[in-house]
């Protein structure tokens, strides 16, 4: 895996409390740490679930986030 802070779900782990963990930890301080996940390895059937879940873990994090003049 290289060192590059990979985020392994499990079949059987509940894809909801993997997406805001892993969103939480890529989203704190800009994904600015060292322990921030730079990719996720998800079961191909359920990767459609994930995705889905982690972009409605961003969005309650950014709910407006693309017009937001303080974003660039």
């Amino acid at each position: 895996l290289g060192g590059k802070s990979p985020a392994l779900i499990a079949p059987d782990f509940d894809i909801n409390h993997a997406a805001e963990r892993i969103a939480t930890g890529k989203l704190f301080n800009a994904g600015q740490t060292c322990v921030a996940p730079d990719y996720v390895l998800v079961p191909e059937a359920r990767k459609d679930e994930f995705v889905s879940a982690y972009l409605a873990a961003v969005a309650k994090r950014h709910p407006q986030l693309s017009s937001n003049a303080d974003v660039t």
